[in-house]
């Protein structure tokens, strides 16, 4: 014979979290929303302005969103100022700095090979 428990009759054990509680007080939590939220930042922003830019297409409008293209870094250094995000923000640079030496390494590797091989 089975029995068959629906979700909303099951019961947590005691000192479990509850469904949907997440890691809200664990330690790591920041960290790893800081990492990803610098992947994110460093990956999403320089495709969004060439999307822009290809749409615009003149050089003077070019020139005038030149300057955007620092907002990225200005995020996290503002975050790691502030005494309440300083942790988030250090972590969103540490993020935006490994995605930038892995994209440039794997550059260099892909150039050096067909360099080599030509």
């Amino acid at each position: 014979m089975v029995w068959a428990v629906s979700v909303s009759e099951q019961r947590p054990r005691p000192g479990a979290p509850a469904l949907g509680a997440g890691l809200v007080g664990h330690p790591t939590r920041t960290a790893l929303q800081g990492f990803f939220a610098g992947m994110a930042l460093m990956l999403a922003v320089p495709v969004t302005l060439a999307g822009i830019t290809t749409q615009l297409q003149t050089a003077a409008s070019l020139r005038s969103l030149a300057p955007l293209g620092l907002v990225p870094l200005a995020v996290p250094l503002v975050l790691s100022v502030m005494p309440r995000t300083r942790r988030f923000g250090l972590y969103m640079l540490f993020g935006m700095l490994s995605t930038a030496v892995v994209v440039g390494g794997v550059a260099a590797a892909v150039l050096f090979v067909l360099v080599r091989s030509s």
